[in-house]
C-alpha cells in the first residue's frame, strides 16, 4: 500500500499521523485517534527537507508534528493544527553530522 492510500484510509477512520520513521527506504507510519489534531498535511519529498513547502504550511498555521528522512535522501514531513503541542520553531536549519 502506498503512503497516500494508507494515510487516506486512516483519515477516513478519524486517525492522524503521530509518528513516522524510515529504514532502508521503507516507511513506518503510526496513526492515532488521541492526538488532538484538527487538521493535517504531509509532503513526501525527494529532497531531505522541502523548505518552501514547510514555510508555506507555517504561514497557514500548521506546525511540524512528525518527520523522518530515508536512506535515499527523501523525507516525509507531517504538519498539523490543534493538539497540545505547539512548535516554537519558526526557521528551519539542516545540520549534517559526520
Amino acid at each position: 500500500m502506498m503512503i497516500a492510500q494508507y494515510i487516506m484510509i486512516g483519515k477516513q477512520d478519524g486517525l492522524f499521523v503521530s509518528c513516522v520513521a524510515s529504514c532502508l527506504n521503507r516507511w513506518a507510519i503510526v496513526m492515532d485517534s488521541g492526538t488532538g489534531f484538527t487538521a493535517q498535511v504531509y509532503e513526501l519529498s525527494e529532497q531531505f527537507l522541502p523548505d518552501d513547502w514547510i514555510n508555506e504550511q507555517w504561514e497557514e498555521k500548521y506546525y511540524i508534528s512528525a518527520l523522518a528522512g530515508a536512506d535515499n535522501g527523501c523525507s516525509l514531513v507531517v504538519m498539523s493544527k490543534g493538539g497540545s503541542r505547539k512548535s516554537g520553531l519558526r526557521g528551519l536549519t539542516s545540520l549534517l553530522l559526520r
